[in-house]
């Protein structure tokens, strides 16, 4: 879709105004009547120079910590020590078992 001037004007207006590129397509798309979508707008911006697609601080606060897993902790059968895997007390019954 080739971007008219006056869209490109629009979107280096809008984009000094700090605006997201959502709302970026959604003003140009109601003003225009036009069906950019927020990635159109964000890839022309690009091909302009003014992406600037760093932000000071997060949108969503809070939302960018990892997740923590739901799974338990699994047990730990045995270390290694020195090269070698050193036996916990629980591996050496399952071992004399086996015998």
């Amino acid at each position: 879709m080739n971007w008219l001037p006056e869209h490109s004007a629009a979107l280096q207006d809008l984009r000094a105004r700090d605006l997201s590129y959502s709302e970026i397509a959604d003003t140009i798309n109601a003003t225009f009547n036009t069906a950019y979508t927020r990635n159109a707008a964000l890839s022309r911006a690009q091909r302009m120079g003014l992406a600037g697609l760093e932000r000071l601080e997060p949108s969503l606060s809070g939302h960018l910590d990892p997740p923590k897993s739901s799974l338990p902790e699994l047990p730990r059968f045995g270390r290694l020590h020195e090269g070698r895997a050193e036996l916990t007390p629980d591996l050496v019954a399952i071992a004399t078992a086996r015998q």
